[in-house]
């Protein structure tokens, strides 16, 4: 810990006690503290839902038995803290945390989650919207990563408290820093590439920079008008083809790589000014650390740009190798903790001026728990799930497959990026393999 770090850790302590007692304040895990100014947003429909009242005791329930769960806290954005729900205010907190909706007509789901969740604070961990078989679920990122976040919502579709407290175990800062020390040890050539690529972690946007998707009073600063969710779902038959594409021009290439230049070519033909030079691609630590921790909790993903031809996968794919050879989502996730970059909120000056626009990727391959969430039987599925951390001038691209289904969504700005054009360009996933050029061939 640098001094820098004691000094705000003791400025914190005297915090707690200024407020009557130690326990009222507690700090966020170190390897949350960078995500506190970003949020996540899921969607299902059409699910099984617990009676409202049941879920609402369950929560109380795990308030009770773990007075530190984020279900009765709220977030301390100056200080990176949590700040415990007083016991008088504990049932109109959890009576607004899980609220209900009327059920969005069809076609109308993402004008439910915006209208619902874009006015939710930052200040809360969580929050529910359910309709009669539809439900919204909003995280702050300091609550967790995809992965945490859907095995959580998972548990409170049953209203069981023992799974909700089970589902909310987080993973121990030390083990991060026994697999970082493990990967230095086997060679020094390992420790040499730690070094470099922690050397190289850029902070966030500096303070005044132009931001408005995120704020200290929402969701997304834009207006819903606005805000425009895209959700875009395919026939699995979309990944056959890709396949066969790759099988024939670029067996090398992983079906990340042949997707993400799949939606950057799609939208750049479909009219969005992208950026030619460079990818953000997410990556997840966890496949660093030991396998019983490999499924824990926790905020273990991380984004890193890569400076290759976006629209060339085995470009990208040849970048993507190279990120994990390096170890490159492990060495970041502990120095973006180290710098401390504990959530700050940047004010909204507008939106951007126009530029091309990065692409975001994130391939989150097949759903591990889609099985395990109470859909209800023959009837078509819709999943979806966005993130307010792509900048004006960024568009977050996150996809999976669920089912027989394969699934790409984003959050526009539509003060910064046409949502007509994004839409086309998701949808040509369709013709996905017309869209790649022989590798070594100019489009």
């Amino acid at each position: 810990m640098t001094l820098k770090d004691g000094c705000r850790s003791l400025a914190v302590r005297a915090r707690f006690h200024e407020s009557g007692t130690a326990t009222d304040m507690w700090p966020v895990d170190f390897f949350d503290r960078p995500w506190t100014s970003w949020g996540t947003v899921t969607f299902w429909s059409p699910v099984r839902l617990p009676a409202l009242d049941a879920l609402r005791a369950a929560i109380r329930e795990v308030v009770e038995r773990d007075p530190r769960s984020t279900f009765g806290s709220t977030l301390d954005l100056a200080s990176a803290s949590w700040r415990r729900v007083p016991p008088r205010h504990l049932d109109d907190h959890i009576e607004r945390i899980v609220a209900a909706a009327p059920e969005p007509a069809p076609g109308r789901e993402s004008d439910f989650v915006v209208a619902n969740l874009a006015p939710t604070p930052f200040t809360d961990p969580i929050r529910m919207v359910f309709g009669t078989e539809s439900v919204a679920f909003f995280a702050n990122h300091a609550h967790g990563d995809a992965l945490t976040n859907r095995r959580m919502y998972r548990a409170l579709l049953t209203a069981d408290p023992d799974l909700i407290l089970t589902a909310g175990e987080r993973i121990p800062a030390r083990v991060v820093f026994q697999a970082l020390a493990a990967q230095c040890l086997r060679s020094p050539r390992n420790a040499v590439r730690l070094l470099r690529s922690a050397s190289g972690v850029v902070a966030s946007p500096p303070s005044g920079a132009a931001a408005p998707w995120a704020t200290s009073e929402g969701w997304v600063s834009p207006t819903p008008e606005h805000t425009k969710i895209l959700a875009r779902s395919f026939p699995t038959a979309v990944l056959d083809d890709l396949a066969e594409w790759r099988r024939v021009h670029a067996p090398t290439a992983s079906i990340a790589a042949i997707m993400a230049s799949t939606v950057f070519v799609g939208l750049l033909e479909a009219g969005v000014p992208m950026d030619p030079t460079q990818v953000h691609l997410m990556f997840d630590a966890r496949r660093y650390l030991p396998g019983r921790h490999r499924s824990s909790g926790g905020n273990l993903a991380r984004g890193i740009s890569l400076a290759v031809d976006p629209a060339d996968p085995v470009a990208v794919a040849a970048g993507i190798r190279g990120v994990i050879e390096r170890f490159l989502p492990l060495s970041t996730l502990v120095a973006a903790a180290l710098a401390d970059r504990k959530g700050h909120v940047y004010l909204d000056t507008g939106p951007a001026p126009a530029a091309p626009v990065k692409l975001i990727f994130s391939w989150v391959g097949q759903d591990p728990g889609s099985a395990d969430t109470p859909w209800l039987p023959d009837r078509e599925r819709l999943s979806f799930g966005v993130s307010n951390e792509a900048p004006p001038g960024q568009l977050s691209v996150i996809g999976w497959r669920t089912g027989d289904r394969v699934i790409m969504n984003t959050m526009v700005d539509g003060r910064c990026i046409d949502a007509e054009k994004v839409a086309e360009g998701l949808d040509s996933l369709f013709r996905a393999s017309s869209l790649l050029s022989e590798p070594g061939r100019p489009r």
